[in-house]
């Protein structure tokens, strides 16, 4: 019981410090942002009461109010400037009981002023993406490109996609991100390893966001700056690179607070994924591609998947996303294959084939233990993104069955949107 209470304290605590640490380091950013949300809230709210307002005696005193506010959003310098228009704002809502329809068109005015407040308290903004490159956006950007599916994600999480006129060719969250390229409302910038430059100009972005680590992104990132273009790219190695990203693109979009918000979201939910102390800790494959076979080595999101899940990455002596043998599957001699968009049925005829009876040495094929994660699933275990919380998920469900009540004879084969509509919730550590 001690040893349980101690795993249940020790989860807890690093969700705490998860949260701490990324509040602490986005607090500047967050403190600005948050400080402008309030202020958009105030005037929204007070439209909301004019709107209905008769006019009274108190009218002129209500003009005279708006005047003075928006006097002093000519003179803004700083947060404290804006915390001073709040309390402004506080006291003008106060004063009000009834609402005035002809005071809406100044009160538009003052968030319109407020709208370039922003823009001009928040850029220019240098960030550093994951190439290292120290890359300045000299305005907020109102025509974003997303060169991968994990980076429309990323502005999805942030609230930015409301800016994206242009994708690639797979990006397919949120849902009308498909509808919107197959329609032509987004433009099809080609895909993930070969973007169209030609594509990406037609689009006349102001930013464009790629992946660290794709050639052809980094490529694109050299040509576009010819054209005075932007180009941010986002690491993708580990987990917390998910993180950074948010924080990348939240400070790079002016979407600061949702970014904040995001990232310590995230990683509350990877906090409450149990991924020690278990009974056991399998050895375990993860194959994203078949002939020739491609795994899923260390340093990357994947392996740190297969360790919160609950297990062992047999390839964690490999680097990166790489091609394997037949034969080094056999001597590396997994408990438990997990195909990420591979048919499980299809891994073990490729390695029947192969190799023989010798496939029978591969203790997962032995004891039938060679599954496989279907969409969406798969998509979330493939993205650098927060939905890839899912994918540990459906993960985990693999490699230890018995904390969601299965086992591996009653485990479904491949766990997808047929088998599993919806995963089943995170369990609690025990107390």
């Amino acid at each position: 019981m001690s040893n349980s209470r101690g795993k249940t304290q020790i989860i807890y605590v690093a969700l705490i410090l998860a949260i701490l640490s990324i509040s602490l380091s986005g607090y500047m950013l967050y403190r600005t942002s948050s400080e402008l949300t309030k202020t958009y809230d105030k005037l929204t709210d007070l439209s909301n009461k004019l709107d209905s307002l008769n006019k009274t005696q108190d009218y002129q005193k209500i003009l005279q109010s708006i005047e003075k506010i928006n006097n002093s959003l000519n003179n803004v310098a700083s947060v404290d400037d804006l915390i001073n228009i709040t309390e402004q704002i506080n006291l003008l809502k106060a004063s009000l009981n009834e609402s005035q329809t002809n005071l809406l068109n100044q009160l538009n005015k003052l968030e319109e002023k407020i709208r370039k407040l922003e823009e001009r308290i928040l850029f220019p903004v240098t960030v550093t993406d994951g190439s290292g490159d120290k890359i300045i956006i000299q305005s907020k950007p109102m025509r974003i490109v997303s060169l991968a599916p994990s980076v429309t994600e990323i502005l999805y999480y942030v609230n930015a996609t409301d800016r994206l006129v242009g994708v690639d060719s797979y990006s397919n969250y949120p849902e009308w991100v498909a509808d919107a390229r197959a329609n032509g409302t987004l433009v099809d910038v080609g895909g993930f390893f070969n973007p169209s430059v030609e594509a990406i100009l037609s689009a006349n972005p102001d930013l464009v966001i790629g992946v660290d680590g794709v050639t052809a992104h980094q490529q694109v990132k050299q040509i576009l700056k010819a054209y005075g273009i932007p180009v941010i790219l986002l690491p993708q190695k580990s987990l917390m690179d998910i993180k950074e990203s948010l924080l990348i693109v939240g400070s790079a979009t002016g979407n600061i607070d949702e970014a904040v918000k995001a990232a310590i979201s995230f990683e509350s939910s990877l906090a409450r994924i149990k991924y020690a102390g278990y009974a056991t800790t399998p050895k375990v494959a993860i194959i994203v591609w078949l002939n020739p076979i491609w795994i899923a080595g260390n340093s990357t999101f994947q392996s740190e998947a297969i360790f919160w899940a609950g297990g062992v990455n047999v390839f964690e002596n490999y680097t990166g996303w790489t091609t394997i043998s037949p034969e080094e599957l056999v001597q590396a001699a997994p408990d438990i294959i997990v195909g990420v968009g591979v048919n499980s049925t299809s891994i073990v005829e490729f390695l029947t084939q192969q190799l023989g009876n010798a496939a029978q040495q591969i203790p997962a094929i032995a004891n039938n233990r060679v599954f496989c994660i279907g969409y969406p699933y798969s998509d979330m275990l493939s993205r650098p993104s927060p939905r890839i919380i899912d994918g540990i998920v459906a993960l985990q469900l693999i490699i230890h069955p018995e904390i969601y009540g299965y086992n591996y004879t009653t485990l479904p084969a491949c766990i997808n949107s047929t088998s599993f509509p919806t995963l089943p919730s995170i369990p609690l550590a025990s107390p």
